[in-house]
């Protein structure tokens, strides 16, 4: 039952883990240059279009995710991230991913395990070099290089989304923190209380995982909020009263006795 209580608590860590680096991006740790391909993904709509010129070809490419719009025929379509068609066939040329290289001064993207080359055994790749422009319109357009064997296809991309910048700043780290810890809470909170429930066959309050330690813990906390009201009120008193609330203050012990016989 333990096992089970602690399946979720490993699987959120493993999932708020992959989620610290956001997808399509590379810090190049020795020079701390910062990449993101994020802005050249499409979710929706047409696909690009690398320009192939009088080869025949034309293909579809999408940034990091699956092709937008693939064609029909294609095998295992929701996995294709590049696509290539001439002469009435349609072709995979590899499962999208976000696994960005630095080669040089260009970003490399390789989408691989295609459809079968019909040259060899190998299944069909496609690599996509990104090389930093500004002085392209836009975002820039692919286009088509150049393939070995009808199994390795080549693209360029010159584009300033290829371009370097800075890191995010930490704002991103603590919300990743915020929610990672009201996950872990949610996750500690229900299996707690289901272990709690079925196994130690507790009821109310005594669900709570660890209750005895969280009571003691509101226990102290409220003696001191106690302790320390109470001191602040007796202080906030004090001050109101002013330098004048005790009569006898500033009287000699002899004129103090004098008073007091005056006042009796």
């Amino acid at each position: 039952m333990k096992a089970i209580a602690q399946a979720p608590l490993v699987l959120a860590l493993a999932a708020l883990a992959s989620a610290e680096t956001k997808p399509c991006t590379y810090l190049d740790e020795a020079t701390k240059k910062y990449f993101d391909l994020s802005p050249l993904a499409k979710e929706s709509g047409d696909d690009w279009q690398p320009e192939a010129f009088d080869t025949g070809y034309k293909f579809a490419f999408n940034v990091c995710h699956k092709l937008a719009s693939p064609n029909s025929r294609l095998k295992n379509a929701p996995q294709v991230g590049a696509s290539a068609e001439r002469d009435g066939q349609v072709w995979s040329l590899g499962e999208f991913n976000s696994n960005l290289v630095v080669r040089g001064d260009q970003l490399i993207l390789k989408y691989t395990d295609g459809e079968t080359c019909s040259a060899n055994q190998y299944t069909r790749t496609s690599v996509m070099s990104f090389i930093c422009d500004t002085q392209m319109k836009g975002l820039g357009t692919p286009r088509y290089i150049g393939d070995g064997n009808q199994c390795t296809y080549f693209f360029e991309w010159r584009t300033p989304a290829a371009c370097s910048t800075s890191e995010p700043s930490g704002g991103s780290t603590f919300a990743t923190l915020l929610v990672a810890g009201f996950i872990l809470t949610s996750i500690y909170l229900f299996c707690g209380v289901l272990y709690n429930r079925v196994v130690n066959k507790s009821r109310g309050l005594k669900q709570i995982p660890h209750y005895n330690l969280w009571r003691s813990i509101f226990d102290f906390i409220k003696d001191m909020a106690q302790i320390v009201g109470i001191n602040l009120f007796y202080f906030i008193q004090k001050k109101r009263s002013g330098p004048n609330s005790n009569r006898y203050q500033h009287v000699g012990e002899s004129d103090a006795n004098a008073l007091i016989d005056d006042d009796f």
